[in-house]
């Protein structure tokens, strides 16, 4: 999940530091658009600009694998059904907070509906 990214040559010319992979993110956004659970629209919004990127869709698959086994794994000890996923946003999912502010600062200029649709053909193309 570390990945170690170059920084910038202004502060040393082998400066680097560590961050989570593109692809990890892409799975944990992804999940929390599918889940149950109503989540922020941010993530919403943070999944569909990441499916406009090129990423290692093994290695999102296989973060996907091992966040959910991990989310089932707390869902067992708390007594609550265990998640199979099937990667698809529902038509009944409920997200919460602004919809506006994280759509205006990423740029977009597309409606729920559209990010929905495109989001879902995307994830049955190339998870299911």
């Amino acid at each position: 999940m570390r990945k170690e990214y170059q920084g910038p040559s202004i502060i040393r010319d082998d400066f680097s530091f560590f961050g989570v992979s593109l692809e990890y993110m892409f799975a944990d956004k992804l999940l929390a658009v599918t889940s149950e659970l109503e989540r922020p629209y941010k993530h919403l919004i943070d999944a569909y600009s990441i499916s406009q990127v090129e990423v290692g869709i093994n290695e999102v698959k296989k973060y996907l694998t091992i966040i959910l086994d991990y989310e089932n794994i707390t869902r067992a000890k708390l007594g609550i059904p265990m998640n199979e996923y099937k990667y698809k946003i529902r038509a009944d999912k409920k997200f919460n907070h602004n919809y506006y502010f994280p759509m205006i600062q990423a740029g977009f200029a597309v409606n729920l509906e559209e990010i929905t649709i495109k989001l879902n053909q995307y994830m049955a193309t190339n998870l299911n």
